[in-house]
């Protein structure tokens, strides 16, 4: 059974993280294209772990790693390819 204190933290927990985060989401999205849009809010997906094993110590399982790696990849790809594009656009 959940205590004021902890239903109270958890609420804020959701509206500070997961409600503000998706707000600045969804007003950067006019900013950049629908594309880039989607990479960032799957960096969020990616990154969690990460905060996990960072500040609670949680071990990483492999399917986890690789599957995280594979999305960084695509993201350093498409913002490589992005930045070339532009130096031969320039």
């Amino acid at each position: 059974m959940l205590t004021p204190q902890q239903f109270l933290a958890c609420a804020l927990y959701g509206v500070f993280t997961t409600g503000i985060g998706y707000i600045l989401l969804l007003l950067g999205s006019r900013r950049v294209g629908s594309g880039e849009a989607g990479l960032l809010s799957m960096l969020d997906v990616v990154l969690g772990p990460v905060w996990v094993w960072l500040f609670y110590d949680e071990q990483i399982s492999l399917p986890v790693l690789v599957g995280g790696a594979v999305v960084l990849l695509a993201v350093l790809w498409y913002l490589a390819s992005d930045r070339n594009t532009a130096v031969v656009a320039g």
